[in-house]
């Protein structure tokens, strides 16, 4: 383990088989349930399946994991791939500290003969203990919104929850007594969306009534780059190319503090 102490009120633990960072303690507390994870994928809607869904399917963008080649360090080098396809996301992290907070910057090279076209998302999910129940941002809202489905949302602080936000500058979500604080530092903004379902979860029910026994007490927290757009796919034209997620090369950063 690696434990980095930055003023009286932060300390970091990093785990250095995987290159985690496992633990983030504010005024004595521990404000994470489990390590920030890239991610590619999204529970499918419903326009996703008849799409692009079919193929983050068969190229097993859900099943994910990481994959060290190197020594880990504070920046982690990693291999982020399906079981059995031959495809991977090369990505570099780099965590850095100071008594503000930890910015998260990544680097990633999607390659392989079986590369998918598209990702769902590019992002990291937190798990965050249940008193963590306050959502607060500036950017679009206050309803959803997807980067082909926003043009409605007014840019404004709003605070309501559920469903994906886009042209997000900054989200912070507090308990109260303690908040974190995510800033996306590149001007176009990021996306966030805050709930007790895991992707697991929700790709998994067919019908709403199915959540009730997999509502987690965490709150799951998604800090996206990038989602791959909605599209019309269940009833008309799939996603348009200009709003599609490629799987390209890419860099990404938020502000954590």
């Amino acid at each position: 383990m690696l434990r980095v102490v930055a003023g009286k009120d932060s300390q970091w633990t990093f785990d250095m088989s995987c290159g985690r960072l496992i633990s983030w303690v504010k005024k004595g507390k521990n404000i994470l349930s489990t390590p920030p994870v890239m991610d590619f994928y999204r529970a499918l809607t419903d326009n996703d399946r008849p799409q692009d869904g079919k193929q983050w399917i068969e190229k097993r963008l859900h099943q994910t994991k990481d994959h060290f080649s190197d020594s880990v360090e504070v920046s982690v080098t990693a291999r982020i791939a399906p079981p059995v396809f031959e495809w991977c996301v090369n990505t570099t992290t780099t965590y850095t500290l100071s008594p503000r907070g930890v910015r998260i910057h990544v680097h990633g090279k999607p390659q392989g003969i079986n590369l998918p076209k598209t990702f769902a998302r590019i992002g990291l999910t937190l798990q965050m203990p249940s008193q963590f129940n306050a959502v607060q941002w500036f950017g679009r809202g206050p309803g959803e919104s997807y980067r082909d489905k926003k043009l409605s949302q007014k840019f404004g602080t709003w605070s309501s929850t559920g469903g994906n936000r886009t042209d997000v500058r900054w989200v912070s979500i507090s308990s109260g007594e303690r908040q974190l604080k995510a800033t996306f530092p590149f001007g176009r903004g990021g996306n966030f969306c805050a709930s007790h379902y895991t992707t697991e979860a929700l790709d998994s029910s067919g019908h709403p009534f199915e959540l009730k026994e997999k509502r987690l007490d965490d709150v799951v927290f998604r800090l996206d780059f990038a989602h791959h757009g909605l599209g019309t796919g269940s009833c008309g034209p799939k996603t348009l190319d200009q709003y599609a997620l490629t799987s390209e090369e890419f860099q990404y950063e938020v502000w954590l503090e």
